[in-house]
């Protein structure tokens, strides 16, 4: 394999970690705010 090809799978693997670790962050996010809406929701 040589070392351009080595690079580039070396860059697209870096990017989509970024992106699957983007994608789970806003996934918890989602799942704290439904929470928090649930438990006002709740109070009332």
């Amino acid at each position: 394999m040589d070392t351009a090809r080595s690079i580039f799978h070396l860059h697209a693997a870096y990017v989509l970690t970024w992106c699957v670790q983007l994608v789970y962050v806003i996934y918890l996010a989602m799942g704290f705010v439904r929470v928090k809406r649930e438990s006002e929701e709740l109070k009332k």
